[in-house]
């Protein structure tokens, strides 16, 4: 076993995962592939000799941050990038995947809701987790969810709602360090995958620009209760007619009901 708990299989695996995020952040940023492939497999692929830096802090270390944007910038550059993109590439890797994992934080969901909006928010938190799906629980529309400012709020200082489209919305998954390629996502937010109100709603974008699986409701997501959830119309969320319409690579491949057995079942099993 490796430092990190898994075996050499596993942290290859690892590596791989890691320098495909890379590749694909660098991309959306307007760089090449192959330049933030090296800088995150190659950040990663030190990570057990980064992890020896401020060994006695078991939280969260900036000193861990600055030394994988080091390493990420000088593979950057080594493959034929700019220094200053394969710091970012580097730095990010470190500091929303093993950090947050040394930290106890990483999960299999990004909580979008504002704590003020406290069942919503406690809905999210609360342990519907699939460890091999990522959810994103938030405000949503066909278009967009509402992302979160620094203050914790849905708003940003001029009273406007933050939108996260799905560029904006992939960029946020890259970063989170909950997602691998190939990881299925399903937006837990109302019509993000209504196809009656767009041709190619948020769901369906996104499962393009990420190349994997992206499931969205149809209509509006309601918490019926604390364990239960369903897809149906604005005021009456106790009729399940909405469905999870299911996009892969952008594409409409599927539709479920819209009743969230999953979730049901984690207290009823």
């Amino acid at each position: 076993m490796l430092g990190s708990g898994l075996n050499a299989q596993g942290f290859a695996a690892k590596i791989l995962a890691h320098a495909a995020a890379g590749g694909l952040l660098s991309e959306m940023q307007g760089g090449k592939f192959k330049h933030g492939f090296a800088a995150a497999g190659i950040t990663q692929a030190f990570s057990g000799g980064i992890d020896t830096i401020d060994a006695g802090n078991t939280g969260f270390s900036a000193a861990r941050v600055i030394a994988a944007a080091v390493v990420g910038g000088t593979a950057s550059v080594a493959s034929g990038g700019k220094f200053a993109n394969g710091a970012i590439t580097g730095a990010f890797s470190r500091a929303f995947n093993d950090e947050l994992e040394s930290s106890g934080q990483k999960g299999g969901k990004i909580n979008l809701f504002s704590k003020k909006d406290v069942l919503l928010y406690g809905a999210a938190e609360a342990k519907f987790d699939d460890p091999n799906t990522l959810d994103i629980w938030g405000h949503g529309t066909a278009s967009y969810m509402n992302g979160l400012s620094s203050d914790g709020s849905n708003y940003d200082a001029n009273g406007n709602p933050i939108v996260l489209d799905a560029k904006a919305l992939s960029e946020l998954v890259l970063n989170s360090g909950q997602w691998s390629p190939g990881m299925p996502i399903r937006l837990r937010g109302c019509n993000t995958g209504n196809l009656d109100a767009l041709a190619n709603p948020l769901a369906m974008e996104l499962s393009g620009i990420l190349n994997t699986t992206v499931s969205g409701a149809s209509w509006y997501y309601h918490t019926n209760a604390i364990d239960s959830f369903s897809v149906g119309p604005k005021y009456f969320p106790i009729f399940a007619f909405g469905t999870w319409n299911e996009f892969s690579n952008g594409v409409h491949v599927g539709s479920n009901n819209g009743f969230d057995i999953r979730a049901y079942k984690k207290n009823n099993p």
